[in-house]
């Protein structure tokens, strides 16, 4: 921290300030405007988790008696959250990055006076090492050993007994999707179908280095399927002129849009049938394309987990070990393994010409129980159950 604070001091405003005190602590800002939506009109403070957006350092939390005779004992991060949370006196503490070393940390130390929740935020899988594997730009493990969540709202039964006895958990609490429901919430209607094929970005540069630097495998073909997937989708659109929205993870102006819409453009080659759009999160637009299409595809997303009994839909797994895709569903109507172009084709042109009906009679709600995520009606009304205790 010492060092980012060297690299970045012009940056950073130095500031004091008395601390308010308030129930309800949001803690890292990702992921935080899906909490208000959930909070409504209730108080809280949002606490940002992420050094390269901390440019506001309120000189208050640190030059007082809590932090000065702590600071040998956490590191300067750890104790200045501890300091922040002293004077702010929550009575809950929620979080959507469920993978959060910090919050981790935090929970540890203050459970038994305040109430920590974690909301699942995406999918989550054990390694044979028994290390969460967050997919992303770089990969990121958390060691099992190290999480430490008082209380977990998840999205399955599924991802309740994945977890299980591997991760420190008190409570498990079966949800479904937050954002989803959020999504249901505030646009519920009808929507047109503007679209043949919803295909999901993935922000997959690096990844293989990635894996295999960390000695996670030996050898990785994540960039491989991934390219895979998208030029079989490009390819099949000119083919058979179809309709394809490439949605991206992020917004118009971030790096990873950026990065994706030059990647991806590579395979839609300028096609006047493939557009490649970037996320707006306040608007769910990701949900909102996926909704104005006839079938969603992609590799390794939450979005397919999200969606698999909403949507029709098809997980491509073309990777060399299959137990690395983290949709574990492998219903023949939603999955495919051959990664044959011919065998793509054919499969593709089976779902669009599928009725939805038709589609879930053949996914089979009984069979995949398990995978079955509370209706979005519920989801919200389950979460405000859990923290009405805690918030004004």
């Amino acid at each position: 921290m010492f060092s980012y604070f060297a690299k970045n001091i012009f940056n950073i405003r130095f500031f004091y300030e008395k601390v308010s005190k308030c129930n309800v602590v949001i803690f890292d800002e990702e992921g935080s405007y899906y909490i208000k939506l959930l909070l409504g009109n209730k108080k809280s403070i949002v606490i940002n988790a992420r050094l390269d957006r901390i440019f506001k350092i309120n000189l208050y939390v640190i030059f007082n008696f809590f932090f000065l005779k702590n600071i040998f004992k956490y590191k300067i991060k750890i104790n200045y959250y501890l300091s922040l949370i002293n004077f702010i006196k929550p009575k809950i503490i929620l979080t959507f990055i469920d993978n959060s070393n910090e919050f981790f940390t935090l929970a540890k130390l203050l459970h038994k006076n305040i109430f920590f929740l974690a909301i699942q935020n995406a999918s989550r899988f054990l390694d044979k090492d028994n290390k969460i594997i967050l997919f992303s730009k770089l990969f990121i493990t958390i060691d099992a050993n190290r999480a430490f969540i008082p209380n977990y709202a998840c999205f399955s039964k599924f991802d309740i007994n994945n977890l299980k006895k591997k991760i420190k958990v008190f409570n498990y609490f079966e949800v479904g999707s937050l954002k989803y429901s959020l999504f249901k919430r505030y646009f519920d209607r009808k929507f047109k179908n503007k679209y043949d094929i919803c295909l999901i970005a993935e922000d997959y540069m690096g990844y293989d280095q990635s894996l295999e630097s960390e000695g996670l495998f030996k050898k990785t073909n994540f960039e491989s399927s991934y390219e895979k997937i998208a030029r079989y989708t490009c390819r099949l659109a000119n083919e058979e002129n179809l309709k394809i929205v490439i949605i991206c993870k992020g917004e118009k102006s971030s790096k990873s849009y950026i990065s994706d819409k030059e990647n991806y453009g590579r395979f839609a080659n300028n096609s006047l049938n493939i557009k490649i759009v970037p996320n707006n999160v306040k608007r769910f637009s990701n949900y909102k394309k996926i909704h104005e299409s006839s079938l969603l595809i992609g590799g390794n997303s939450t979005l397919l987990y999200e969606l698999l009994n909403h949507r029709k839909i098809l997980a491509c797994n073309f990777l060399f070990n299959k137990n690395w895709l983290s949709f574990k569903y492998k219903k023949k109507v939603c999955y495919l393994e051959d990664d044959r172009y011919e065998i793509f084709k054919k499969k593709v042109t089976e779902s669009l010409n599928m009725t939805s009906k038709a589609y879930f009679k053949k996914l089979g709600k009984r069979k995949n129980r398990l995978f079955l995520m509370a209706p979005p009606s519920k989801t919200l009304n389950k979460l405000k159950s859990i923290i009405k205790d805690y918030v004004d």
